[in-house]
């Protein structure tokens, strides 16, 4: 028996390409292509997509990653086409631009094939896009840091494999040491007391920047809120290391949107705990 010819673009996506002449035409067809149906789109898009045409794959750039979750091959087939020819299309500037997408395909209702395309382009980022990615990093961190508990192990690795470039990219040395304890620790409680305990050893010295508080804030909070015979030298450590780290902090504006994850539980513990030198 012959081998099943791949699956391709039909004629009339091929002809569709060839009348897009300049970035009216080509926005016209994709509108028309995708609105008839994703696998069109996604062949269309594969057949044009070009640096020059960049805007118009951030618009359908959802649709392609949705349609490699798809369990419909022929939408899967123009997905994967598209997604090769237009991921190596966008610069490092769209970056933050690629991550509102990419949050979305992360979700859990997705199907799991999107969510590791999804993830493993946010580790790809962090090399080809390091400077933009690390600025992505207080809005990044929580949207992967769940996926490190996917009962799906291809999920799983992925999601593993993202947060240690994401991590990667504090730019912080004196938090370098600690990474993989702290990208350890962020899928497994049991290791963040050992982990607070070696970032209470660190002496810092290197100012405190919004990327690195991403990466170390997680495992604060978390440590505020810890209970147990040991919870309360814990929250102690967790709240000395935030006391030293604050004093690093050059621009107030990069610790503001991590207020919200520590104030509360530094409050509590200042109200509550009867250790007086915890207190303070």
């Amino acid at each position: 028996m012959a081998d099943k010819k791949p699956a391709g673009p039909p004629e009339v996506i091929v002809n569709a390409a060839a009348g897009c002449k300049d970035a009216a035409s080509t926005a016209k067809a994709l509108e028309k292509a995708f609105g008839t149906s994703d696998a069109d789109g996604c062949w269309l898009l594969s057949l044009v997509a070009s640096d020059a045409t960049a805007p118009w794959s951030m618009t359908y750039y959802g649709k392609v990653l949705d349609g490699l979750g798809s369990k419909k091959g022929p939408i899967k087939a123009a997905a994967k086409a598209a997604w090769a020819k237009v991921v190596p299309t966008l610069q490092p500037e769209a970056a933050p631009l690629e991550m509102k997408a990419l949050y979305g395909a992360m979700g859990v209702e997705k199907q799991w094939p999107c969510r590791v395309a999804a993830l493993e382009r946010v580790a790809q980022l962090c090399s080809t896009a390091p400077k933009q990615t690390a600025a992505c990093l207080p809005t990044l961190v929580p949207e992967l840091t769940p996926s490190l508990w996917d009962t799906k192990k291809e999920v799983k690795a992925a999601a593993k494999a993202a947060v240690t470039a994401a991590f990667g990219l504090s730019g912080n040395r004196d938090v370098e040491p600690v990474i993989p304890k702290l990208v350890s620790s962020a899928s497994n409680p049991k290791e963040v007391e050992a982990t607070v305990h070696a970032l209470a050893a660190t002496t810092f010295v290197q100012s405190v920047d919004s990327p690195t508080l991403a990466v170390v804030v997680p495992l604060l909070s978390r440590a505020l809120g810890e209970r147990g015979p040991k919870a309360t030298a814990l929250k102690r450590q967790a709240a000395l290391i935030i006391c030293n780290m604050s004093k690093l902090v050059d621009d107030a504006r990069d610790a503001a949107p991590f207020l919200p994850k520590l104030l509360p539980g530094l409050v509590k513990l200042a109200d509550e705990m009867s250790d007086p030198e915890a207190r303070e």
